[in-house]
Protein backbone atom coordinates (compact mmCIF):
# COMPACT_ATOMS: atom_id res chain seq x y z
CA UNK A 1 0.00 0.00 0.00
CA UNK A 2 2.92 2.43 0.42
CA UNK A 3 4.66 1.70 -2.46
CA UNK A 4 0.66 2.75 -4.18
CA UNK A 5 0.90 5.88 -2.73
CA UNK A 6 4.91 6.55 -3.37
CA UNK A 7 4.09 6.01 -6.84
CA UNK A 8 -0.27 7.34 -7.29
CA UNK A 9 0.37 10.58 -5.32
CA UNK A 10 0.04 13.05 -7.92
CA UNK A 11 -2.82 11.52 -9.42
CA UNK A 12 -4.36 11.33 -5.48
CA UNK A 13 -3.40 15.05 -4.80
CA UNK A 14 -5.23 15.94 -7.91
CA UNK A 15 -8.17 13.92 -7.03
CA UNK A 16 -8.40 15.41 -3.65
CA UNK A 17 -7.79 18.89 -5.36
CA UNK A 18 -10.80 18.33 -7.65
CA UNK A 19 -13.27 17.19 -4.93
CA UNK A 20 -12.19 20.61 -3.05
CA UNK A 21 -13.20 22.39 -6.42
CA UNK A 22 -16.12 20.74 -7.01
CA UNK A 23 -17.34 20.81 -2.92
CA UNK A 24 -16.58 24.66 -3.70
CA UNK A 25 -18.72 24.75 -7.04
CA UNK A 26 -21.19 23.31 -5.57
CA UNK A 27 -21.72 26.01 -2.56
CA UNK A 28 -20.96 28.83 -5.70
CA UNK A 29 -23.80 27.06 -7.26
CA UNK A 30 -26.14 27.88 -4.03
CA UNK A 31 -24.52 31.51 -4.43
CA UNK A 32 -25.68 31.84 -7.89
CA UNK A 33 -29.30 30.76 -7.04
CA UNK A 34 -29.75 33.45 -4.92
CA UNK A 35 -27.83 35.73 -6.79
CA UNK A 36 -31.12 36.72 -8.90
CA UNK A 37 -33.03 37.84 -5.57
CA UNK A 38 -30.94 40.36 -5.44
CA UNK A 39 -31.21 41.29 -9.12
CA UNK A 40 -35.07 41.11 -8.27
CA UNK A 41 -34.39 43.37 -5.27
CA UNK A 42 -32.27 46.23 -7.46
CA UNK A 43 -34.68 45.92 -10.67
CA UNK A 44 -37.97 46.39 -8.14
CA UNK A 45 -35.95 49.68 -6.60
CA UNK A 46 -34.63 51.11 -10.11
CA UNK A 47 -30.89 51.19 -10.18
CA UNK A 48 -28.37 53.19 -7.95
CA UNK A 49 -24.90 54.61 -9.11
CA UNK A 50 -21.96 56.16 -7.60
CA UNK A 51 -19.77 59.06 -9.33
CA UNK A 52 -21.92 59.40 -12.57
CA UNK A 53 -21.39 61.77 -15.51
CA UNK A 54 -25.22 61.69 -17.59
CA UNK A 55 -25.73 64.18 -20.30
CA UNK A 56 -28.93 65.37 -21.83
CA UNK A 57 -29.41 67.22 -25.10
CA UNK A 58 -32.77 69.34 -25.64
CA UNK A 59 -33.74 68.40 -29.77
CA UNK A 60 -35.98 71.11 -29.96
CA UNK A 61 -33.30 73.76 -29.08
CA UNK A 62 -29.58 73.99 -28.09
CA UNK A 63 -29.64 74.04 -24.77
CA UNK A 64 -28.03 70.43 -23.34
CA UNK A 65 -27.20 69.44 -20.20
CA UNK A 66 -24.36 67.46 -18.23
CA UNK A 67 -24.56 66.75 -14.80
CA UNK A 68 -21.95 65.00 -12.27
CA UNK A 69 -23.46 63.46 -8.99
CA UNK A 70 -21.66 61.69 -6.41
CA UNK A 71 -25.00 59.53 -6.31
CA UNK A 72 -27.57 58.56 -8.94
CA UNK A 73 -30.70 56.45 -8.33
CA UNK A 74 -32.74 55.63 -11.12
CA UNK A 75 -36.59 54.26 -10.84
CA UNK A 76 -37.52 51.15 -12.32
CA UNK A 77 -39.09 52.35 -15.87
CA UNK A 78 -36.35 54.95 -15.82
CA UNK A 79 -37.93 58.22 -16.34
CA UNK A 80 -37.43 59.25 -12.70
CA UNK A 81 -33.63 60.19 -11.79
CA UNK A 82 -32.75 60.86 -8.45
CA UNK A 83 -28.79 62.76 -7.33
CA UNK A 84 -26.97 63.78 -4.54
CA UNK A 85 -24.08 66.32 -3.90
CA UNK A 86 -23.86 67.21 -8.20
CA UNK A 87 -22.87 69.73 -10.56
CA UNK A 88 -25.34 70.75 -13.18
CA UNK A 89 -23.84 72.54 -16.61
CA UNK A 90 -26.36 74.25 -18.67
CA UNK A 91 -25.03 75.35 -22.09
CA UNK A 92 -26.23 76.49 -25.00
CA UNK A 93 -24.48 76.94 -28.71
CA UNK A 94 -23.37 80.58 -28.50
CA UNK A 95 -23.84 81.62 -24.68
CA UNK A 96 -22.16 81.33 -21.52
CA UNK A 97 -22.33 78.12 -19.77
CA UNK A 98 -24.13 78.14 -16.09
CA UNK A 99 -22.50 75.59 -13.85
CA UNK A 100 -24.84 75.41 -10.42
CA UNK A 101 -23.48 73.28 -7.79
CA UNK A 102 -25.73 71.92 -5.06
CA UNK A 103 -26.84 68.95 -2.62
CA UNK A 104 -29.75 67.00 -3.97
CA UNK A 105 -32.03 67.10 -7.11
CA UNK A 106 -34.37 65.02 -9.06
CA UNK A 107 -35.62 64.59 -13.06
CA UNK A 108 -37.89 63.89 -14.65
CA UNK A 109 -37.92 62.43 -18.20
CA UNK A 110 -41.60 62.95 -19.11
CA UNK A 111 -41.72 66.50 -18.34
CA UNK A 112 -38.21 67.70 -19.18
CA UNK A 113 -38.44 68.55 -15.28
CA UNK A 114 -34.72 69.08 -13.10
CA UNK A 115 -35.70 70.41 -9.21
CA UNK A 116 -32.81 71.25 -7.38
CA UNK A 117 -32.23 71.94 -3.65
CA UNK A 118 -30.03 72.49 -1.12
CA UNK A 119 -27.29 75.36 -1.29
CA UNK A 120 -27.46 76.23 -4.77
CA UNK A 121 -24.72 77.86 -6.01
CA UNK A 122 -23.98 78.60 -9.43
CA UNK A 123 -21.71 80.22 -11.94
CA UNK A 124 -21.21 81.48 -14.99
CA UNK A 125 -17.69 81.78 -17.28
CA UNK A 126 -18.32 85.56 -17.69
CA UNK A 127 -18.70 85.97 -13.92
CA UNK A 128 -22.00 86.30 -12.56
CA UNK A 129 -23.27 84.21 -9.65
CA UNK A 130 -26.14 83.04 -8.45
CA UNK A 131 -27.13 82.12 -4.59
CA UNK A 132 -30.76 80.30 -3.70
CA UNK A 133 -31.80 77.06 -1.87
CA UNK A 134 -34.05 76.04 -4.66
CA UNK A 135 -34.23 76.07 -8.52
CA UNK A 136 -36.35 74.50 -11.46
CA UNK A 137 -34.50 74.29 -14.64
CA UNK A 138 -37.31 73.64 -17.65
CA UNK A 139 -35.12 71.55 -20.20
CA UNK A 140 -37.88 71.84 -23.30
CA UNK A 141 -38.31 75.52 -22.77
CA UNK A 142 -34.56 76.24 -21.57
CA UNK A 143 -35.51 78.48 -18.80
CA UNK A 144 -34.47 78.28 -14.96
CA UNK A 145 -37.18 79.61 -12.22
CA UNK A 146 -37.60 79.75 -8.44
CA UNK A 147 -39.71 81.34 -5.52
CA UNK A 148 -37.05 81.06 -3.01
CA UNK A 149 -34.75 84.02 -1.94
CA UNK A 150 -31.99 84.80 -5.05
CA UNK A 151 -28.71 86.97 -4.74
CA UNK A 152 -27.37 87.65 -8.23
CA UNK A 153 -23.51 89.34 -8.31
CA UNK A 154 -22.12 90.13 -11.51
CA UNK A 155 -18.76 92.22 -12.14
CA UNK A 156 -20.54 95.60 -11.32
CA UNK A 157 -24.01 94.91 -9.69
CA UNK A 158 -25.60 92.86 -7.32
CA UNK A 159 -29.50 91.81 -6.84
CA UNK A 160 -31.20 89.75 -4.19
CA UNK A 161 -34.81 88.99 -4.26
CA UNK A 162 -37.88 86.34 -3.85
CA UNK A 163 -38.18 84.49 -7.00
CA UNK A 164 -36.87 84.68 -10.17
CA UNK A 165 -36.85 83.76 -14.01
CA UNK A 166 -34.21 83.33 -16.42
CA UNK A 167 -34.55 82.58 -19.80
CA UNK A 168 -31.06 80.70 -21.38
CA UNK A 169 -31.23 81.03 -25.15
CA UNK A 170 -32.76 84.43 -24.83
CA UNK A 171 -30.92 85.94 -21.54
CA UNK A 172 -33.45 87.54 -20.15
CA UNK A 173 -33.56 87.88 -16.29
CA UNK A 174 -36.24 88.54 -14.25
CA UNK A 175 -36.30 89.12 -10.71
CA UNK A 176 -40.12 88.57 -9.26
CA UNK A 177 -40.49 90.03 -5.64
CA UNK A 178 -38.96 92.55 -3.15
CA UNK A 179 -35.66 93.09 -5.49
CA UNK A 180 -32.52 95.37 -3.74
CA UNK A 181 -30.25 96.05 -6.24
CA UNK A 182 -26.32 97.73 -5.84
CA UNK A 183 -24.31 98.86 -8.27
CA UNK A 184 -20.48 99.24 -7.74
CA UNK A 185 -19.42 102.91 -7.76
CA UNK A 186 -16.49 102.01 -9.47
CA UNK A 187 -18.29 100.75 -13.15
CA UNK A 188 -20.70 103.68 -12.92
CA UNK A 189 -19.64 106.10 -15.88
CA UNK A 190 -21.74 109.50 -15.72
Amino acid sequence: MKRFFKKHWPLLALGILLAVVGFYLTGAKDMLLHAPALVDAVSKEGLKLQDIRYTQNNPEGDAKWILDAEEVAFSKDRQFMSFKNFILKLETKDRPSINLKGKRGEYNRNTGIINLRGDLKGHTNNGYKIFTDHMIFKNKEGYLTSEAPVKITGPFFSVEGFGFSFHIEKRSLRIHTQVTTSIDRGTLLL
